[in-house]
């Protein structure tokens, strides 16, 4: 099953999973004046085989406070809650120097690997696949008979895009968090 996988690749993904975690929308926002790099995932759910596997996958990376080299991206924090009826998690991340990187599309490449970062024409795309639904962006979105693509000026200074899957025949994993919040484990 081919999630998005970078759903979690700095929260949860950082830890090798063998099952598959998906969130039905997942909001990426970077700043690249402040280095501030925030991303939300509504709808945290797992495949059917690996819940168990992946429940603990999450509460182990959600302690790890060392997704990236904290010396280029530190950690501010990561947390899992209830929304409604369904498990929504929030991380937030400092980029320590945004501006000792080449260019701002170095940073997006690191922060989400999912898709393809072009600069071409002073323009920034993020190109992902027809079945990667990019359904809302700060930028221009466009699509083709095979790809989702948004555009942004090269000298935009702040980028949010939110990528969309349908997880619904995967099993939530608000249970889990429920059960483990009544005994104060998280």
């Amino acid at each position: 099953m081919k999630n998005n996988r970078n759903l979690l690749t700095v929260i949860f993904l950082s830890l090798s999973l063998s099952g598959c975690l998906s969130a039905k929308e997942q909001n990426y926002k970077f700043d690249y004046d402040s280095g501030l790099f925030e991303m939300d995932f509504h709808d945290i759910r797992a495949d059917k085989d690996s819940v168990a596997k992946d429940w603990a996958s999450v509460k182990e990376a959600l302690d790890k406070k060392d997704d990236f080299n904290p010396q280029v991206i530190a950690v501010k924090s990561k947390n899992i809650f209830q929304e409604g009826g369904v498990l929504s998690g929030h991380a937030v991340y400092q980029v320590q120097c945004p501006k000792c990187f080449p260019s701002q599309l170095d940073i997006l490449k690191m922060i989400y690997d999912d898709g393809r970062w072009e600069e071409n024409n002073n323009e920034i795309f993020l190109i992902v696949p027809k079945d990667t639904r990019l359904t809302v962006t700060n930028g221009t979105l466009l699509r083709t008979a095979k790809s989702n693509i948004a555009v942004w000026p090269n000298d935009t200074k702040h980028f949010e895009f939110t990528i969309a899957e349908d997880n619904s025949k995967a099993v939530s994993l608000l249970e889990n968090y429920l059960n483990e919040h009544k005994e104060n484990k998280i």
